[in-house]
């Protein structure tokens, strides 16, 4: 039995999903009319080799790739429609990804060209052929592009092949693979014949117009395209008023820009998207993209883009698009820069505002918002040797070459997809390709004289950011070419005469001192992960032993499910221990993002609702390790006491952080504590929470909330930050 899969991940029930499928047939397709659409990150095809390709010259398997959306563009298989056909896709260079997203599209102006059964598969033969090792692609999730012929049963799974059934609409079929093998060279896609309507005496075909025949306009492979420096994917969207119910609010960050969405307002009336971006950023570029189904491309004029700042109704910064009336054209899009309005082009929240009178605006396939991606330049190296840097940079006219690493930590989890560039200003001036490394050199070096190094980064979706890394570079002569370092080296000599036997015995008491200092801080670390290790660990691993005993002498399934349930508790407290001792974790946004975690595990499985109310500005703020400890203990307290005695529903977790003080509040909405403020509340859960904050350096309140539960706060005083200059 063949299954349907459908990219709804956020749809809760299969109901959901194909009532949501159903409704949108209103969003049946017109003819697409001819276009370049700029795509996420798609792979580059050296080359194109087809089994069968028109003797007239025209329709040949190179149009499948040239980019191009047009009726009269593609691969046309007239004359070998019906026997089996393949093409082979050649990529520049080797490919390795998680997941792959291939996309056909079909777009003839006959009705039907589209394929009726085929398969893809991929080789990591270094000189791919129609004969080399395939390994197919198995389809995980996929959809049309008209979506009544979803909900009937449009695509069928057969292994690794899918069958499309005839209907008359272009189409364009996209469905993700997990990838089999790394290192990929190529694609294979072969064609089937298949008789998909079932129509008696019709001889299998290829395609499904009236002569089995089938035109491929565009054959696009995507690798990890959920993996990108757009932060917007999966953010959620919300709208000053009613929308198409099919055509949910959260399509426009869903990753996919064949999906979209538009207001119910059918006389253009005043209307807002707002999207959450979860945090303050410093924006680089945001990208509008247009519907690419050829229907109402001027449902995307004149409107207007603000980035808000939170608790701010006032735009930091403000634009207005296409106030001319214009469009960007089936499937185009709109590149958002800072100079394109007036502001401060960062904050939380973007908006998109209609200010045009047409109806159902403005209609939208994808929002897209790349943050800003500053170059930060480390490690630098002359001729091996380690130097200082800054903003400024001084070498000697005798050295080779000058190594430094780039990185940015504005998107950490596509580090690895972000690639740079550099240039010296006045040495020719042109850019020099770094990869997702970072690691550079500049070999050889320029003449004496002063230079400027400029170092870009680059986003996923192809584009530069428009923020630079810049470093004054002064290649000087030889030092005794310069008086004023001959002059230094005489005086540093007589000075260093006198003050040697000083600074040795200096160094030898501040080295003693440390020494000292970090032998005591040592062994007091020590002594509390032993503590913890016998506590708590030590406790449960007992417990296992002694269950292991139990179940070895009575075999009681209960006794089993108990050990396998105390054996997953002490792993997680054997890790809780890992974590809290690992110094990548000494920040304040590492603390509260395991907090989260951990609240939303420990009172789910307890069957308490957990909301989260997190204010974290400054993530980085160090938090050593001896107060986050204290934290996440007093705080583990906290939701042990609640789950235990409020007999409450709902916990709320907030989370306030100010440049100066950190604080954390439990508040439940159960049987609260009698007597309103109970600052004398004994006990001890409570006495273990006020002595570790009191250790920590901070206090804890209890008090009765305003909705009759109970509210646990507790405020640690953060040290000062180091300064940025």
């Amino acid at each position: 039995m063949s299954e349907i899969f459908l990219p709804l991940p956020r749809l809760r029930g299969a109901f959901r999903a194909v009532r949501a499928w159903w409704a949108a047939i209103a969003a049946a397709l017109g003819c697409l009319a001819a276009t370049e659409v700029a795509r996420a990150t798609p792979l580059p095809f050296k080359e194109a080799v087809a089994t069968h390709e028109p003797a007239d010259g025209t329709g040949r398997i190179g149009e499948a790739i040239d980019g191009i959306l047009s009726a009269d563009n593609g691969w046309n298989l007239r004359g070998g429609q019906h026997r089996q056909q393949g093409a082979l896709f050649i990529l520049e260079k080797p490919v390795t990804a998680s997941i792959y997203q291939v996309q056909l599209s079909s777009l003839a102006a006959t009705s039907g060209a589209h394929p009726a059964c085929f398969s893809v598969s991929v080789t990591t033969d270094s000189a791919p052929t129609m004969n080399s090792r395939w390994t197919p692609l198995i389809p995980k999730t996929a959809f049309l592009n008209d979506f009544s012929q979803v909900r009937q049963g449009g695509i069928e799974f057969q292994g690794g092949r899918i069958i499309i059934r005839p209907h008359p609409s272009p189409t364009v079929l996209t469905f993700r693979a997990t990838a089999p093998v790394g290192n990929v060279t190529a694609f294979n896609l072969r064609l089937f014949p298949y008789t998909s309507d079932g129509a008696p005496g019709r001889p299998a075909s290829l395609g499904c117009d009236a002569q089995g025949s089938l035109i491929l306009t565009e054959f696009h492979v995507e690798a990890d395209p959920l993996r990108s420096t757009n932060i917007a994917i999966g953010r959620v969207a919300t709208c000053s008023g009613p929308i198409v119910g099919y055509l949910p609010a959260w399509y426009l960050t869903d990753g996919f820009d064949s999906t979209f969405t538009h207001p119910e307002n059918p006389e253009g009336q005043p209307f807002h998207f707002d999207f959450d971006l979860g945090r303050h950023m410093e924006l680089d570029h945001v990208v509008i993209r247009g519907r690419g189904d050829g229907r109402r491309p001027d449902r995307l004029s004149r409107y207007r883009v603000q980035v808000l700042q939170e608790g701010s109704a006032t735009p930091a910064w403000e634009a207005s698009l296409r106030s001319d009336g214009s469009n960007s054209g089936v499937g185009g899009s709109d590149i958002i820069r800072n100079h394109d309005g007036k502001g401060t082009f960062g904050g939380r929240h973007l908006r998109i505002l209609n200010q045009s009178r047409q109806a159902n605006s403005p209609q939208i396939a994808e929002v897209e918002v790349y943050p800003a991606l500053r170059p930060v330049l480390s490690d630098w190296f002359e001729d091996g040797t380690p130097v200082s840097a800054g903003t400024e940079l001084e070498v000697s006219a005798r050295s080779r070459r000058i190594a430094f690493t780039v990185q940015t930590s504005a998107v950490p989890a596509v580090k690895d997809l972000i690639t740079y560039r550099w240039k010296v200003v006045g040495q020719g001036d042109s850019w020099q390709m770094i990869d997702s490394s970072g690691k550079a050199v500049i070999a050889p070096l320029p003449d004496e004289g002063h230079y400027r190094l400029v170092v870009q980064a680059r986003h996923t979706d192809g584009r530069w950011d428009e923020s630079e890394a810049n470093v004054s570079l002064s290649v000087l002569p030889p030092w005794w070419r310069r008086p004023g370092r001959v002059l230094a080296l005489l005086t540093s000599l007589i000075l260093l005469v006198g003050v040697t036997g000083w600074a040795i015995s200096v160094r030898r008491i501040k080295t003693e001192l440390s020494l000292a200092r970090q032998r005591a801080t040592l062994n007091q670390e020590r002594l509390r992960i032993s503590r913890d290790m016998h506590d708590d660990v030590g406790a449960r691993l007992t417990g296992l032993a002694l269950l292991a005993d139990r179940c070895q002498k009575t075999g009681s399934p209960e006794a089993l499910q108990r050990l396998a349930t105390e054996a997953r508790e002490s792993v997680a407290a054997l890790d809780e221990i890992v974590w809290s001792v690992n110094p990548r974790h000494d920040t304040v946004g590492s603390l509260v993002e395991h907090l989260e975690d951990y609240a939303l595990s420990y009172l789910q499985t307890a069957g308490i609702n957990c909301l989260l109310e997190v204010d974290v500005p400054w993530p980085e703020h160090a938090l050593g390790l001896h107060e986050r400890h204290l934290l996440l203990m007093a705080s583990k307290e906290a939701l042990q006491n609640t789950v235990k005695h409020a007999q409450a529903d709902t916990v709320t977790f907030a989370c306030r952080q100010t440049s100066s003080m950190l604080t954390l509040q439990f508040t439940d909405n159960g049987l609260g504590l009698p007597g309103g403020v109970v600052s004398g509340t004994k006990g001890d859960g409570v006495e273990n929470m006020r002595q570790r904050l009191g250790e920590a350096g901070g206090s804890c309140e209890i008090q009765t909330a305003a909705s009759g539960g109970t509210t646990v706060t507790f405020r640690l005083p953060l040290p000062p930050q180091p300064s940025s200059a």
